[in-house]
């Protein structure tokens, strides 16, 4: 009779030999893989476009996002988002990119992402415009149902670009306490995530720019891994956010440090944006709980002439952060702080002031005694009075004295 751990020792290899030659076994019988493919949003610049998505063992579980705009048992939130991160992405997959009547061939990497340069820009209206992801009929490993993706083209007269930090940024995330982090991010569903009041309709503005028709970009830019992406989008859909590019960090099962450590990446994706993007002006929002505050500061001093605005959302309390906000950055302690900032700028309407203020009084977090008209009156005379100051001393300057 077997010794019981010889036996548990032996079903163990017997499993290891079975998981090794299926693979083998499937293409000698010519049976295909199904994968799952998610086709992000992808953008372009005047130059170019991109597309970048993602390709994983398929999963019944996480087809139905929507299952998550409802309530649901604690024990179900866990399964779903650990199932998330134990997607396993598929290496080497031959795929093919269809916008209008374009082919294009692209495969995935080692954690199966992948993200092409479709070439010369041509002629499109701004807007989104659709374009499909499907394993190319030469691949015979794998078969997917085609997966659909948008595709944002802004205006070309647009001269500025948004790029939003996400966590705490526009989502409550608790990024400063790392085991509150990790509860919060596999025990919630998209309805329970807590956008920043107000945050919302301030990046809607800002996009829209101070004539309501400039489809400027907005880019969101988090170390967050890409498991995260359907979740991170669909909570985007849900609470009304622009609509556009979420650049997400290639998260590996052994390369946690990532997860806490974002700076690497947003530097090298906000870097890239920003040549890819060479006659546009940026505005930098981020948050003073992690590293946007250093991190947007690197940008200013980088390209001096192109950072046209850098809003640092107060997610820890100034005195309790116990950091000094370096000269250039604005600080706020809410949506409002932002969009007066932008307005000082004329990077937003008045208009688009009072949607912001609107938004806040519906959440409660604004009074209804707040008195709009009377801070931008204040607010625009503060302006001319500096004004008046600088055009004195330029003038005492020129003429030699007082």
């Amino acid at each position: 009779m077997l010794n019981p751990w010889t036996l548990v020792f032996l079903l163990i290899l017997l499993w290891l030999l079975w998981s090794a030659s299926l693979p083998i076994l499937k293409r000698i019988a010519g049976i295909r893989t199904q994968v799952r493919i998610q086709a992000f949003c992808g953008y372009a610049t005047p130059t170019a476009l991109y597309v970048q998505g993602r390709v994983s063992k398929f999963g019944r579980t996480l087809s139905n996002l929507t299952a998550e705009l409802n309530a649901l048992p604690l024990v179900t939130k866990f399964r779903r988002n650990l199932r998330r991160f134990l997607s396993r992405g598929m290496t080497g997959v031959h795929l093919e990119i269809r916008f209008a009547d374009r082919r294009d061939e692209t495969g995935t990497d080692d954690c199966g992402n992948f993200e092409l340069e479709l070439g010369s820009r041509p002629a499109l209206e701004p807007g989104l415009h659709p374009y499909s992801v499907h394993v190319h009929r030469m691949e015979r490993r794998f078969w997917s149902e085609v997966a659909a993706g948008s595709l944002l083209v802004p205006s070309k007269n647009s001269g500025l670009v948004i790029v939003s930090d996400i966590d705490d940024t526009i989502v409550t995330s608790h990024t400063r306490n790392k085991i509150r982090l990790l509860l919060h991010t596999f025990f919630s569903s998209v309805s329970d995530l807590d956008p920043t009041p107000g945050i919302a309709t301030l990046l809607q503005n800002v996009s829209s720019g101070i004539s309501g028709k400039e489809n400027n970009p907005v880019f969101y830019v988090s170390g967050s891994p890409v498991h995260l992406y359907d979740k991170i989008e669909a909570f985007t859909r849900l609470n009304g956010f622009p609509v556009g590019p979420i650049l997400l960090s290639p998260f590996r099962a052994d390369d946690g440090g990532t997860f806490f450590h974002q700076g690497a990446f947003k530097t090298d994706r906000i870097r890239n944006l920003f040549r890819q993007f060479p006659a546009s002006r940026f505005i930098l929002i981020g948050d003073n709980g992690q590293e946007d505050v250093d991190l947007y500061q690197q940008f200013r001093a980088e390209f001096p002439a192109r950072v046209a605005l850098i809003l640092i959302y107060d997610c820890v309390p100034r005195l309790r952060s116990k950091t000094i906000p370096p000269v250039g950055q604005y600080r706020m302690a809410n949506a409002l702080d932002g969009a007066l900032a932008l307005y000082r700028k004329r990077l937003v309407s008045k208009a688009g002031v009072a949607e912001v203020v609107g938004a806040l009084r519906q959440s409660g977090d604004l009074p209804e005694t707040f008195n709009l008209e009377k801070t931008l009156a204040e607010l625009d005379e503060n302006e001319r009075d500096i004004r008046r100051r600088f055009r004195l001393y330029t003038w005492q300057e020129e003429n030699g004295g007082p």
